[in-house]
Order: structure tokens, then sequence, then C-alpha cells
């Protein structure tokens, strides 16, 4: 064995003997130290070795003859001059070089996993976290509404009083807050559930049950009910998650216009796509363009009316809540020229076919 052969002998071991202690104090036990710079070794050794001597062959052919053949010869004699005993050094060479390749892409690929299992029970710990303070919240402020409530029972204010005034204000504050809280409970429980419990839904019942939460005179003169609903087969999906979609979409129509807007719900069958598909109109002002792409985004709402008591979670909710059953929901709307919403909702005919 020559010096250079030596030399690259005295490096690898040195390698093997040194390098690992600062990689397997982290990922490695020295026999998977091992093990990775063997098959890092042989990578190097047997592959990338005789692949540069096949480039050296093609691309400088006065180097080529030099190292190996003629560029006319055939492929397989440079691979075979690649094993020679002079090229023994660039082999140890390219054979440290893949080692060094496996057990940094081995090292890097371990530590990406320890980094997102460290993310992930940190965003666990995170939403734990919040929901604690979150229940916190909704104790304290039904005690301040409940108070508010039992006060203004009371008749101790005269009516209109800046007392009584002031007293109305926190709870109608309170209950603002009361409902943001719910809001972010609702929404943090949708994200924590990977499988939601369904069922078969009547569509009509569906839509009609939704309508029937707004029961003031001026929302029944606003709202009517579509017909292609009638024809449209049973949905699979949970009853109060679709509920609470429609609800939300109400309440923006009729939260988001003046009073007077004309507000339709409605649903379709499409037999191609086997899906159903829902819709809210309105022919109110209008969304603008520019805010469509983030209207679905978290703490994202309309500032079109000051006294809107909006938390900014209603659409990313039922968003949420129908990616949740498989569809997807979109808006179409201009200023001006009134908004409509769609989502898609699977049939239990479809379901069972795909099963």
């Amino acid at each position: 064995m020559d010096h250079g052969t030596r030399r690259e002998c005295w490096i690898f071991k040195s390698f093997i003997n040194h390098g690992d202690t600062m990689i397997t104090s982290m990922f490695f036990t020295r026999q998977q130290f091992l093990i990775q710079a063997t098959i890092g070794f042989v990578f190097g050794f047997f592959f990338l070795h005789p692949l540069s001597m096949i480039i050296f062959h093609f691309l400088d052919p006065l180097y080529g003859n030099g190292m190996s053949h003629p560029a006319n010869s055939p492929v397989w004699k440079p691979i075979l001059y690649s094993f020679y005993s002079d090229m023994l050094p660039m082999g140890i060479v390219f054979g440290l070089v893949g080692t060094i390749i496996t057990v940094a892409g081995t090292y890097h690929r371990r530590l990406i996993v320890e980094q997102n299992e460290k993310l992930v029970q940190l965003e666990r710990a995170n939403r734990r976290q919040t929901q604690f303070m979150v229940h916190d919240f909704k104790t304290s402020l039904a005690c301040i509404i409940g108070f508010s409530n039992l006060l203004l029972k009371k008749d101790a204010f005269e009516p209109n009083s800046e007392f009584q005034l002031g007293l109305e204000r926190i709870r109608r504050q309170a209950c603002r807050m009361q409902n943001i809280v719910n809001d972010l409970l609702d929404f943090a429980k949708l994200q924590n559930v990977s499988v939601i419990k369904k069922e078969q839904l009547n569509v009509t019942d569906l839509i009609t049950e939704s309508i029937r939460d707004f029961s003031l005179p001026e929302h029944k003169n606003a709202l009517s009910v579509g017909e292609n609903n009638t024809s449209c087969p049973p949905a699979w999906g949970n009853m109060a998650l679709l509920h609470r979609i429609l609800v939300n979409l109400i309440s923006n129509a009729l939260k988001h216009n003046p009073p007077g807007t004309a507000i339709q719900i409605d649903a379709e069958y499409d037999p191609r796509k086997r899906k159903i598909l829902f819709s809210c109109f309105d022919d109110g002002l209008g969304i603008p363009r520019e805010s469509l792409p983030t209207l679905f985004d978290e703490f994202i709402s309309e500032q079109r009316f000051t006294d809107s008591d909006s938390t900014g979670l209603g659409l990313a909710f039922c968003k949420a809540a129908v990616e949740a059953h498989g569809g997807r929901i979109w808006c179409e709307s201009e200023e001006n020229q009134g908004t409509r919403f769609y989502f898609t909702l699977a049939t239990k005919e479809e379901i069972f076919h795909e099963c």
C-alpha cells in the first residue's frame, strides 16, 4: 500500500473514530453510525467513483485517455479501470464523500422528524392552554352577564339613566365577548376533530330548521327558500355543523346588509358530480373583489358597518366545517351586485358508491 493510500485510510479511520462522537450524541448510536457510514462508503466507492470515471471518459478525452482508455473505447472499460490499484485513493475519497452524504442526509432527516414532533407537541400544548384560558373567560363572562341581568331586572335605576345605559352597555359587550369565546371554542374543537359523526339528512328539513332560528318579523320578510331543494336526495353529514354553517351564512347576510335585503337559501343536486350544492343569495351591498381571497381566513370580517359585532371566525368556521365534510365553499360577489355563497356536500349514495 503506497503512502497516498495509507493516508486516505488514516483519514477514514479518524472520521469513524472521532467524527461520530458529535453525531451519535444526538441521533445515532455507535452501531447505527457505523452502519450508515458503511452504506455511504459503499455507495461512494462502487457508484460515485465509477460514475466519475465515465464522466471523465466522455467529457475530457485527453484526461480520460490518461486515466482510463480512449474516448472511443467501450463504457465498461473506465468502470473496470476505476477499481485498479492505482485508482484506489480516488475510490476512497469518493467513499468518504458517500459516507458524508449518507450520514448527513440521515442526520438531517432525523433532525426534521424530531423538530416536527416538537412542533406537534408545542401546538398541542398551545391549544390546550388556549382552551383553558377560553374556558376561564367563559366562566367570568357568564358571571358578568348574569349579574348585569339581575341588576337590570331590579329596576334599581331610573329609565334611560346614565347608570342603566352603562349597565346595558356592559351586558351587551359581555355578550359580544361571550360570542367570540364560543366561536373560538367551536373553531378549536373542529380543528382537533379528525373524523366527524355523520348521518343521513333531509336537505329541505335542514334548510327549514336553519331559517327558524331567525324569528323576528323583519327576518321572516327578508328570508325565503328556493324550490330546487325539494328534489335533492338525502345528504350525508353532521346535522349540528351543517345547521351552524347555514345559520352563519344567513346571519352574515343580515348583519352586513341594510334592512330590506332579500336573502334566499336553496340547494340543488348535481347528478354528474353526485354532489349537493347549497347556496345563500342576497341582493345587498356585495363584497369588494379584493376582499374575496381572504374572506374565509381567521379573524377577517367585512367592516361595512361600524356597529358590526362580527368576530371574524364565522366564515373560517364554515370553511373548516365544510372541508371536514369533504366539500368546498366559495363566494362570488361584486360591489352593489349582491353576494352568493356556495358549498358542496356529498350524498349518501356517493359515500357508499366510493366505499
